[in-house]
């Protein structure tokens, strides 16, 4: 049965069955692993967006968590995406460049409502909240997927599942407080984020398994 070692490049299974398998696990030791960079980096967005999203701090203090949201969660997770994409990974590429390019849009959107360009009002509310239930249902697409990786990745995503899910309920003319309860898988979702970026960095530098991400894979 295959066994996962880490590498400098991250981790991959071993040993290879055949060719593909062979060229597969060449590709993926090309170029180094971006899921600890990624990760930290929708940590960080995540949790300053939760802030304001829990209840714990008023809307009006979205403009304060625009930078971080845009330009760390946003562009730079998006680039760890592409990165992923060349690394052969599937699922990094596509939760990365899923969330990155999201949370570009919803900086956005708040940036262009600081400067008087929209109104967080009505349709524009209601069309944000239709996108975060898209997004909600990639998140659950995704944690599907992660029962074949780790369940600290089934964490992350099954938690973002509600953590757009139930803002959106709100976008779209539901109850102040559902969105509250979102805010909090958010941060639910951030906190499993930043250990699984750090035991992906640990477990990469170290080339071995010294902190455990709780490993489903079989094949």
């Amino acid at each position: 049965m295959p066994t996962e070692v880490w590498t400098k490049a991250g981790p991959i299974s071993m040993p290879p069955d055949g060719e593909t398998r062979t060229l597969e696990q060449r590709n993926a030791l090309s170029v180094g692993d971006p899921g600890p960079f990624s990760l930290f980096a929708f940590a960080i967005g995540t949790i300053v967006i939760a802030v304001v999203l829990s209840g714990l701090e008023p809307m009006t203090s979205i403009p304060a968590v625009i930078p971080s949201v845009l330009f760390v969660a946003g562009i730079g997770q998006f680039i760890g995406g592409l990165f992923a994409y060349g690394k052969g990974d599937t699922f990094s590429a596509t939760a990365f460049c899923l969330y990155g390019a999201n949370n570009v849009l919803v900086a956005s959107f708040f940036w262009m409502v600081s400067r008087g360009l929209s109104v967080a009002t009505g349709p524009q509310m209601l069309l944000l909240g239709m996108g975060e239930f898209v997004v909600a249902y990639a998140s659950l697409a995704l944690a599907v997927a992660a029962l074949r990786l780790n369940w600290t990745l089934v964490g992350i995503t099954s938690a973002l599942v509600l953590g757009y899910a139930l803002p959106a309920v709100t976008d779209v003319g539901g109850l102040p407080v559902v969105g509250h309860i979102g805010g909090y898988f958010l941060f639910l979702a951030a906190l499993l984020a930043l250990y699984a970026a750090t035991a992906m960095l640990v477990n990469s530098t170290w080339q071995r398994s010294v902190i455990a991400l709780g490993s489903l894979r079989k094949t």
